[in-house]
């Protein structure tokens, strides 16, 4: 084995010579020493080997040869920088797809907020004047399609400006926010109850047969908002003015089904307040 030169042999194939004696036994008369092989070419590449036997009555031989294939076989430095840039790219790409799924939905969030923020009531989380005369135009169409009529509640509470004054501004929230949760309480699908600024407050009420269904249905209304609120200023007495008109007996538009409803509202003060009155303003 001396005639073999190194020099010659492709560092990367590891060639072992083994001989066989007569006992039939095997030593390593002969191995090259090979660079190691990287981590992810045993894992991705296979390895190649090869054997040779030398059969000679005298020294019979076996000699074996082993290559580990390389990526640098595969694939040149331009193709390895482009896997690189790829294998970056799917890295970085499940991270610059969540902050943007995150951003937009942000976006969503934001934009949910906003539009709330500009139909609903700050302090009493009611919708305010723009959706009620939006949920107002709904309630037509369907009055319109299918006949079915509906009230307009225009409801005032008496004396507030006395709360105001005499326990602050805090407590006249607190009584607001419990009558807007009443409110809410006494309305059923399709009803709408709104803050129209102030201590006025609004209803619409869905699906009623005449007068009588609606001056039943405020003085449930009436009967809710009367009770007492607990407020941190003590328990305080409420009572509210309610005007009520009907669509379409008292008029076919927003303006006037509340001109006609604010109408019987003052209607109720003049009477001393306290109660609720269906107007009886002609139809427009």
């Amino acid at each position: 084995m001396e005639a073999v030169n190194e020099a010659n042999i492709d560092p990367l194939v590891h060639i072992t010579a083994v001989l066989k004696n007569a006992a039939g036994s095997e030593s390593d008369i002969f191995s090259t020493q090979v660079q190691q092989a990287g981590f992810l070419d045993r894992l991705l590449l296979p390895q190649l080997t090869d054997r040779i036997e030398i059969r000679s009555a005298s020294q019979p031989m076996t000699l074996m040869f082993e290559r580990q294939l390389r990526l640098g076989d595969v694939l040149t430095e331009e193709m390895l920088m482009i896997l690189l840039v790829l294998a970056g790219a799917l890295v970085l790409m499940p991270m610059v797809l969540i902050r943007h799924f995150r951003a937009i939905e942000r976006a969503d969030v934001e934009h949910e907020r906003s539009v709330y923020l500009a139909t609903h009531d700050v302090l009493t989380q009611l919708p305010n004047r723009y959706l009620f005369a939006e949920r107002f135009n709904q309630a037509f169409s369907d009055w319109q399609v299918k006949g079915i009529p509906f009230a307009l509640l225009v409801i005032d509470l008496d004396h507030f400006k006395d709360i105001n004054d005499r326990h602050g501004h805090e407590v006249g929230d607190q009584v607001l926010r419990a009558v807007a949760n009443r409110m809410l309480h006494s309305t059923r699908t399709g009803d709408t109850a709104a803050r129209y600024g102030g201590d006025e407050f609004v209803m619409l009420i869905a699906d009623l047969q005449d007068l009588e269904s609606a001056q039943a249905k405020a003085a449930r209304v009436f009967g809710s908002l009367s009770q007492p609120v607990m407020t941190s200023a003590g328990e305080l007495s409420v009572s509210c003015s309610i005007g009520v008109s009907l669509c379409p007996v008292h008029g076919q538009s927003l303006d006037t089904l509340l001109k006609a409803a604010d109408q019987a509202m003052y209607g109720v003060k003049q009477l001393g307040r306290k109660g609720v009155a269906i107007t009886s303003v002609p139809e427009a």
